[in-house]
């Protein structure tokens, strides 16, 4: 032990005063063995821990569970601090007495500078992360926003002169058609019509873009007309499962599962060649549980950036997970049997 200088070993007698010192001991703490023993090790200790009670405690903990093993700032000769780690072992006589301990420090001085670098790097990059999901946030609300207002604007004024011009139009068609051609009769029948597809077309629009039923009549009712008019528009058989007794919800709650509804049935729509689908929007203690499910070709599940399949996952799938991130919860993409299955989990405050 005398000759190792990669850690300090020394003894001490059982109130913790020094009784030998090897070459490691006087490399990092600086005492030659002649200024060190006979003086008890609580001076290698800060005065914060001293006045704490640390050295007795960590010789009482020894004595308790047959050793003390722990990480810590201690103090050089020169005054300098240093972070080591340092075992403590009760001595034993033959009879089972405690006749002193033996203490092995080891300097880690450079592994703990190394790991608060780390730690801070990890902080800064949390802070990071923090401040970009609360710009996501606010992002994803002036989108809602957005929407709601042009939906708002399609609704209330396009909508609106549409509709003035449809009456223009079949006035004008009761008026002269017993005194134009038939040809001119039959283009004004089908202006009329095409009046009303366009009028049609744009509530649609304005619907899609900010169901009105989603503020006045919830979730539930939004989901139901949307899945409705998605079966008519798409073709695919879509089977919508909703919790008999789950209620209103809070607004960006319902917002958010109506939007990642809406995207993920676009995409089933658009990529997966599936003819059937399937969402469960399902209550639990403390949770809403929504799952999407198609029958399709299946999608990448390693990440919104990763290629596979020669296909790529977009800007959809990462704005849908967003969306569950910013409300605290889970979201995932498994793989079907066949096809894929969007998972998201939100948390609910008690009250909700």
């Amino acid at each position: 032990m005398e000759g190792i200088e990669d850690y300090a070993i020394y003894a001490m007698d059982p109130n913790g005063v020094i009784t030998s010192w090897n070459a490691g001991a006087r490399r990092i703490k600086g005492y030659a063995a002649a200024e060190i023993i006979g003086q008890n090790f609580s001076r290698f200790y800060t005065p914060e821990d001293v006045e704490q009670g640390l050295p007795a405690r960590v010789l009482q903990t020894a004595l308790k569970e047959g050793h003390y093993d722990g990480e810590g700032w201690r103090v050089k000769k020169d005054g300098t601090r240093f972070w080591c780690n340092v075992v403590v072992t009760p001595l034993r006589d033959s009879g089972g007495n405690v006749i002193g301990f033996s203490k092995i420090t080891r300097d880690m001085t450079e592994r703990k500078i190394l790991m608060d670098r780390v730690q801070q790097h990890a902080e800064e990059l949390e802070r990071a992360q923090q401040s970009l999901r609360r710009l996501s946030g606010q992002l994803l609300q002036v989108q809602d926003d957005e929407r709601r207002r042009l939906a708002r604007e399609l609704h209330d004024g396009a909508g609106q002169i549409l509709a003035a011009l449809n009456m223009n139009l079949e006035s004008l068609h009761d008026s002269i058609l017993e005194r134009i051609p038939p040809s001119m009769a039959q283009r004004l029948a089908e202006s009329i019509r095409l009046t009303n597809q366009v009028i049609k077309e744009t509530r649609t629009l304005s619907y899609l873009l900010h169901p009105p039923l989603l503020d006045e009549a919830g979730l539930r009712d939004a989901l139901h007309w949307f899945v409705g008019g998605f079966i008519e528009r798409s073709g695919i058989q879509t089977e919508l499962e909703i919790s008999p007794d789950l209620s209103r919800l809070p607004r960006e709650l319902e917002t958010a599962v109506f939007r990642i509804i809406q995207e993920g049935l676009t995409n089933i729509h658009r990529h997966s060649g599936s003819s059937k689908a399937r969402i469960h929007l399902i209550l639990g203690q403390n949770e809403i549980l929504l799952t999407i499910a198609d029958e399709g070709k299946g999608i990448p599940t390693a990440g919104t950036e990763e290629q596979k399949g020669g296909r790529k996952l977009g800007v959809g799938i990462a704005g849908m997970r967003e969306r569950v991130l910013q409300l605290g919860g889970c979201f995932e993409i498994a793989a079907g049997n066949p096809g894929s299955v969007i998972k998201a989990v939100f948390p609910l405050a008690l009250g909700d």
